[in-house]
């Protein structure tokens, strides 16, 4: 009885490790962890954009004539900005003509001088690269100056009657 008892013994113990051993086939097994780490940037480059409104002088009678054109940027917060004319002077005194439609900037009817200014008193004249105006960028559009304009009197009366204008390229540069 004591062999019968040693053979169920072992058979119990057979089955219970047969169990065990199927019973770890489905456990799960941990899995070892560990981390890194990753780094995100950007840049923002400096920008501006620009446009100016046109100055119309009105109609000359032989007296002087004044206007503004208001220059709009839009650059960058911080940038800093500097407006020239890069139009090159074809006047004297560094005066531009403002040539009659149809007309030629070789005779003296067909033109009327100009000159343009940094500030209202016209004391700094802006020409070809000569005196600038300034401006820091706020990311938002905005008034970054005023070009003064003047067409001096005593031009003469023997104007031929038209328009009388002259394209003036303003560059920014930041």
């Amino acid at each position: 009885m004591k062999k019968n008892l040693n053979k169920f013994k072992i058979a119990t113990a057979l089955t219970a490790l047969t169990l065990l051993t199927t019973v770890a086939d489905y456990i799960p097994a941990t899995a070892d962890t560990n981390t890194g780490t990753f780094t995100a940037s950007t840049t923002v480059g400096s920008t501006c954009t620009h446009s100016l409104s046109d100055i119309s002088f009105g109609a000359y009678a032989n007296i002087q004539l004044t206007g503004n054109a208001t220059i709009t940027a839009n650059c960058t917060n911080g940038t800093s900005a500097t407006f020239a004319i890069t139009t090159t002077a074809d006047g004297n005194l560094n005066s531009y003509k403002l040539v009659r439609t149809g007309g030629s900037a070789g005779t003296s009817n067909d033109f009327l001088l100009a000159t343009f200014f940094k500030e209202s008193g016209f004391t700094n004249q802006l020409y070809l690269n000569n005196n600038t105006i300034t401006y820091t960028g706020t990311g938002s559009s905005g008034t970054a100056g005023t070009i003064y304009g003047k067409v001096a009197a005593s031009q003469g009366t023997n104007k031929a009657p038209g328009s009388f204008t002259k394209t003036i390229t303003v560059q920014v540069t930041y």
